[in-house]
């Protein structure tokens, strides 16, 4: 029986190695990540960066994302790439691109509003990093354009593939209105989504909780 491993992140980011697109990995030592991405053909170890690279390419994306499903975290850096790069999904699951300044001064007036009301630090980071994915998964968007459908697109492909509560999923609802009422003074009607849908999802299934998945981010 193969050996599990402790879901770690990796960050990701793009640039060029002896001319050629490489896709950058860093994380922290662990011999059982590395052993998985030497099976990616022509990996290579960039001792001046201290980080792993292959070729960037839509296979080695799927590659990477099969060798680590429920394993890692990516934490996608993929600036100066095209959008579809950017918002790339990967055998159903999103690859959030970075904030920009202005949704980053947005959380840290987030955080700052929720401390002056007396929100206990625990909720403060929950509500700030399931914000903060939000964003990073609606991308290129801002918080300030019209929300329309991305929160039952957040649920439908980025909630369920990854078989997430529905404790997740009430916390972010929480989370936005409040970011949305109190940051962009907007009130944000969002319809209560069906409890059977996350049932279905992660039925027979452990589902990670919001606290710890938070915690991982």
């Amino acid at each position: 029986m193969a050996k599990k491993l402790k879901i770690k992140k990796i960050r990701i980011t793009s640039g060029l190695f002896e001319g050629k697109e490489r896709l950058k990995l860093y994380f922290p030592y662990d011999w059982e990540i590395i052993k998985l991405i030497k099976t990616i053909p022509g990996a290579r170890w960039d001792p001046k960066e201290r980080c792993w690279h292959v070729a960037s390419t839509q296979a080695n994306l799927n590659r990477l994302t099969k060798l680590f499903k429920d394993k890692t975290i990516f934490d996608i850096h993929l600036q100066g790439m095209t959008e579809q790069f950017v918002k790339l999904r990967v055998d159903g699951h999103s690859l959030l691109a970075p904030l920009d300044s202005e949704d980053q001064e947005k959380i840290e007036a987030f955080i700052n509003w929720m401390k002056y009301r007396r929100y206990g630090e625990s909720t403060i980071r929950t509500y700030k990093e399931l914000t903060i994915t939000y964003l990073r998964f609606i991308k290129p968007k801002n918080a300030t354009d019209e929300v329309g459908t991305d929160i039952e697109r957040f649920t439908n492909e980025y909630i369920l593939p990854r078989r997430l509560s529905f404790s997740y999923q009430n916390q972010l609802v929480n989370a936005l209105k409040l970011f949305y009422a109190g940051i962009i003074k907007q009130e944000l009607s969002i319809k209560q989504l069906q409890r059977d849908n996350v049932h279905q999802a992660g039925k027979g299934e452990k589902r990670q909780d919001c606290t710890d998945f938070a915690k991982e981010h």
